[in-house]
């Protein structure tokens, strides 16, 4: 359970760096409809990076992280679900876009929109990110 709560955190921060950049960029809508796969791909990293031993769902229209029997889903707000992360095990998917079809724990290549989201959350991890450039006041 350990593993599934940092998950949990990770997920948020990835979250968080998605709502960031799709403000800044104006490329994906604020429910994050066709980011899943970037979004996915940025959580599966991290949380590799993190030691924790995930892998990758798709079903037949929709990405998310998998941890045992998990589903960790930070794009599922594109099909009307409330939670920025959702959580819920696969026993408890019965909607489309969470009917398992394939798991992966392979590298998955990361394309550029997921390299920037990946970069961003790290920042938040490291509490170094400022979405804000500081203004230096002149005496």
């Amino acid at each position: 359970m350990e593993n599934l709560e940092r998950l949990v955190e990770l997920a948020k921060i990835v979250r968080q760096a998605c709502d960031f950049y799709t403000e800044k960029t104006e490329c994906v809508s604020e429910d994050l409809a066709g980011l899943c796969h970037d979004a996915s791909c940025a959580l599966f990293g991290l949380a590799k990076k993190n030691g924790i031993s995930v892998e990758m769902g798709e079903s037949s229209c929709h990405w998310f992280v998998l941890l045992d029997n998990m589903i960790v889903d930070i794009t599922a707000t594109q099909f009307g679900v409330p939670d920025k992360v959702a959580v819920l095990p696969i026993e408890e998917a019965k909607e489309g876009w969470w009917k398992l079809e394939n798991r992966s724990d392979l590298p998955i290549v990361n394309g550029w929109v997921a390299n920037g989201i990946t970069k961003i959350a790290e920042e938040l991890l490291e509490e170094k990110f400022n979405p804000q450039p500081k203004v230096l006041a002149h005496p």
